[in-house]
């Protein structure tokens, strides 16, 4: 196997599946969801030869023995771990780990009230690193949105009166005072019906 050549940079994969659209609250203008998000990355010094190891290609690690990315979303409220946070990371033999985490989110969301009840509305969920700048660390997704809009359409459970109409993705840099950070934009669209 030949080794992964050394970059500056940490590129990052993220994917955000939507399982839930708790609340649409339109009169504080925030978005209630449950969310899967799977995020893996490349590091060097955990390539391992397969044939030296009995032939195992994975293995679990706690994960506070390693680096994690240092992610968050900007809209953000108010974040809680769900109750599938795993205290593991998977690590891959040819040098990725691999970190999945279910969260519950309230995020900030400007509102058209226009068709209410029956409007649609656009929320974004924008993961961006707290500390590296796009020198430093890129997000990007591993699957497009039309495979993370039918992912999380199968394993969407309704509560209420909205319904997940699409995710798309949008990756930009953002400029700010003490440099470039690297985003991805999730901008989830659902609708409201009645019940």
């Amino acid at each position: 196997m030949r080794p992964l050549s050394w970059d500056p940079v940490t590129h990052v994969y993220v994917d955000l599946y939507v399982t839930s659209i708790i609340e649409v609250n339109e009169k504080a203008q925030s978005f209630s969801t449950q969310v899967k998000i799977m995020t893996t990355w490349a590091n060097m010094n955990e390539v391992w030869d397969v044939e030296e190891f009995c032939g195992m290609k994975t293995l679990a690690a706690p994960k506070d023995m390693f680096w994690t990315p240092d992610i968050g979303i900007v809209e953000s409220i108010k974040t809680e771990f769900g109750t599938k946070e795993s205290p593991y990371v998977q690590l891959i033999s040819y040098g990725f780990t691999v970190s999945s985490d279910v969260l519950t989110l309230t995020t900030a969301c400007k509102m058209d009230l226009y068709m209410f009840p029956f409007d649609i509305q656009r929320c974004n969920l924008t993961l961006q690193s707290s500390a590296h700048s796009v020198q430093e660390l890129t997000i990007n997704t591993l699957y497009g949105s039309t495979w993370l809009t039918l992912e999380s359409k199968q394993t969407f459970q309704a509560q209420g009166e909205w319904e997940l109409l699409s995710i798309n993705m949008i990756n930009y840099n953002a400029t700010f005072l003490w440099g470039v950070k690297n985003q991805l934009i999730y901008q989830v669209q659902s609708t409201g019906y009645a019940v």
